[in-house]
């Protein structure tokens, strides 16, 4: 499980955190969910639900697939896909 909280002060004061627990399917298949939160003062919080796959299909290669769910506090959510590849060399 990955969790982070994290806080800073610029020209805006933010406030965020997510927790993300994974699931591992098989040894190249691994499920997972993030919640994330962000606040930053003075707009509305924003939460947002990904659910994902992450796929090794050898060690040093990593394939990502994400359905998220964002919802800003005062405004309608919205839904998307995203992919992803990552080669570590």
């Amino acid at each position: 499980m990955l969790i982070e909280f994290a806080t800073g002060s610029a020209n805006e004061d933010r406030r965020g955190l997510y927790v993300q627990p994974s699931y591992r399917l098989t040894e190249r298949l691994m499920a997972f969910y993030r919640y994330d939160f962000l606040r930053t003062d003075p707009a509305e919080p924003t939460r947002a639900n990904t659910w994902g796959l992450n796929f090794r299909p050898i060690s040093p290669v990593s394939l990502k697939f994400e359905y998220m769910r964002t919802q800003p506090s005062l405004r309608k959510p919205y839904n998307g896909l995203a992919s992803s590849l990552a080669i570590a060399f």
